[in-house]
């Protein structure tokens, strides 16, 4: 007899009965590509909605594989593929059936999928970018009025908001959906998602919100302040009135920054009356504050303090502002702010009699701060002050030549100009300047065709590029008896400055940064 312990006896009908059979839309699942199949369950089971999002989704994916924007697939994913499809499918159900829970559970799961993506950000921002757009399409402007869906309605636009300011084209489009959200939370004690970004503790969702709009006011007025000083003076009162909205005890470093970039736009455009009375007040209130985080605020308050004494004639106070504010840059290592102070101090030492010696040092020590920092801009800044205060130095001399009959000085006046061409020849957009030595082509005409027939030489007036130069001679020069002094000077007539010709020289290289 065979040892049965051997052999495995099984009921063939009863494993048949335990093995589970596939209806026809699981098989449709199991069977092809999984978009297609999750697609096709869709139309069946009637999302028609979800199932046209979700196709305008998986077009996006294949078009960005395509051009080899990423490489890796939602359906690589599990639970957040299937916890996408799942929580959508249930949010299309309750809003279409208010048994099922109405438009206030669909809004809810529709803000759980935007959590379930963020999860996964940034691999897959851009999926988290079309939800975004597919859940601003479904929200109407009556759902805002419904007191129930206020909360997830603002946590929502908070989200959609955060991500439109990442997008350097919706701008506008953070800005309004940020306000709604600060209308919406406006005396609610909701607490939002992200209890803290960037070292800041929120306390609610209304503060969130405010102080994240006012960060994309000053942005979008720092972007336009090149262009168009007014509208980014109007974004940084709109950031002050946003911050104040909220809790602005908190927000105290936020407000103080905004203040000063509003100062510094009012300087530009020239409102230094209003700016000095903004400040001294703002600056009443600094006093009091004696965090270290204050004391860059502090610094700024000063400098600008001082360039509006300076802009009205009150050069004595102008210049104690602008010390007390270099000493804390100096004693807290604010180097940029060093560099700027010691520029503006510079600018009022030129502008005094006898303190040029004071503003050469005072304007090659923030030189080397900014080659130290490599900042071109405010370096070429510092280069048009040093030739500024050079031409005023040889003001007196380049005058006596001018005034002079001597051709020595007519040498030195030429050997001026060929050290300005450069400053010429650098801006050639600014201005049309031939490389050519107009004083040695003149001198070269008077050595060779200057005498008339009788061999005595005339005045000459020599033209180029649209400018007219005259050299006059002396007398004595022309071979005549009569010694009556007459100037040998060069004249440029259209661009004429009464004070130099190096004046204009330097102006003319340097005129871009002084704007």
């Amino acid at each position: 007899m065979p040892d049965r312990k051997k052999f495995i006896a099984f009921d063939r009908q009863r494993v048949r009965e335990q093995i589970g059979r596939f209806t026809f839309k699981e098989a449709l699942l199991v069977k092809g590509p999984i978009y297609e199949s999750v697609l096709n369950e869709l139309y069946l089971e009637g999302y028609i909605f979800m199932a046209q999002r979700f196709q305008h989704l998986i077009n996006v994916e294949k078009r960005l594989i395509a051009r080899l924007y990423m490489k890796n697939k939602v359906q690589e994913v599990p639970d957040l593929f299937w916890g996408l499809i799942e929580k959508c499918r249930e949010a299309e159900k309750s809003y279409k059936f208010e048994e099922f829970g109405g438009k206030k559970v669909c809004f809810a799961l529709l803000h759980q999928s935007l959590l379930l993506i963020d999860r996964h950000c940034p691999k897959y921002q851009w999926l988290y970018g079309e939800m975004i757009a597919i859940v601003m399409a479904i929200i109407k402007d009556e759902h805002k009025n419904v007191v129930e869906l206020q909360e997830i309605l603002a946590r929502i636009f908070y989200r959609c908001g955060r991500h439109y300011s990442e997008v350097q084209q919706k701008y506008e489009d953070a800005c309004n959906v940020l306000r709604d959200v600060c209308d919406l939370s406006l005396g609610q004690g909701w607490r939002p998602e992200l209890k803290e970004v960037d070292g800041y503790r929120f306390d609610s969702l209304h503060d969130a919100a405010s102080r994240k709009l006012a960060q994309i006011y000053l942005l979008r007025g720092r972007t336009l302040a090149s262009t168009d000083m007014k509208l980014a003076l109007k974004l940084a009162h709109k950031a002050i009135l946003a911050i104040v909205e909220g809790k602005f005890r908190r927000n105290l470093l936020l407000l103080y920054n905004a203040y000063i970039e509003k100062h510094e736009y009012m300087i530009e455009l020239q409102h230094y009356q209003m700016a000095l009375k903004d400040m001294k007040k703002m600056y009443q209130s600094l006093m009091v504050e004696g965090k270290i985080e204050f004391m860059l605020v502090k610094c700024k308050v000063l400098k600008n303090t001082g360039v509006c004494l300076y802009a009205l004639n009150d050069v004595r106070n102008a210049l104690l502002k602008l010390r007390q504010a270099y000493a804390i840059a100096r004693k807290y290592h604010y180097e940029f702010l060093e560099g700027t102070i010691l520029q503006e101090i510079g600018k009022v030492y030129t502008s005094q009699k006898g303190r040029q010696v004071e503003a050469r040092e005072v304007l090659t020590s923030a030189r080397g701060i900014f080659l130290g920092l490599d900042d071109d801009v405010n370096r070429r800044k510092i280069d048009y002050l040093l030739a500024n205060l050079n031409a005023i130095n040889i003001t007196p001399l380049l005058l006596k030549k001018c005034t002079s009959d001597d051709f020595c000085d007519l040498f030195y006046l030429r050997r001026w100009k060929t050290r300005c061409e450069p400053y010429w020849d650098a801006f050639y957009q600014e201005i049309e300047f031939h490389a050519e030595d107009a004083v040695s082509s003149v001198s070269t005409d008077l050595s060779r065709k200057s005498e008339n027939d009788n061999g005595i030489m005339e005045d000459v007036e020599y033209k180029k590029g649209g400018m007219k130069y005259s050299v006059y001679l002396s007398d004595a020069a022309r071979g005549e008896k009569t010694l009556t002094k007459r100037p040998l000077c060069l004249l440029w007539e259209k661009e004429y400055d009464q004070r130099n010709m190096l004046w204009n020289a330097f102006n003319f290289r340097f005129s871009v940064f002084e704007n």
